[in-house]
């Protein structure tokens, strides 16, 4: 980015700022333009592309120390940003949903960053 902010970094910043251990995902990626979504891990991950941590312990890994954050983002700088939520592990929302919480955490200012974007 020209100005060497990086809005997934800042995000998830603000999320461990708020106490939530955080940790990095996979990246959806274009293969082609006639083909669907890839997963930046390399494996085929059909609808859940860029949603599964890229740490080796998985959701046990997250952590909202900021050193750690920022090394992770400094590793892999397009990685989505994951929450560690407890039981159940993941909070997962797509389609219509999506657009739903993004209004809702609009108004209210809770969960989701500025920078909150729909994957598919």
């Amino acid at each position: 980015m020209p100005d060497g902010s990086n809005p997934l970094l800042e995000a998830a910043l603000q999320y461990a700022g708020r106490g939530w251990a955080v940790l990095p995902l996979h990246t959806p990626v274009l293969a082609n333009v006639s083909a669907p979504l890839a997963c930046s891990c390399g494996r085929d991950c059909g609808r859940d592309a860029g949603k599964h941590p890229r740490l080796r312990n998985g959701v046990k890994g997250a952590s909202s120390d900021r050193e750690t954050i920022e090394e992770w983002w400094r590793q892999w700088p397009d990685a989505n940003v994951g929450i560690a939520t407890g039981t159940p592990p993941v909070l997962d929302i797509d389609g219509a949903e999506f657009e739903i919480l993004r209004d809702l955490a609009h108004r209210r200012a809770v969960l989701c960053h500025p920078h909150c974007r729909r994957m598919a």
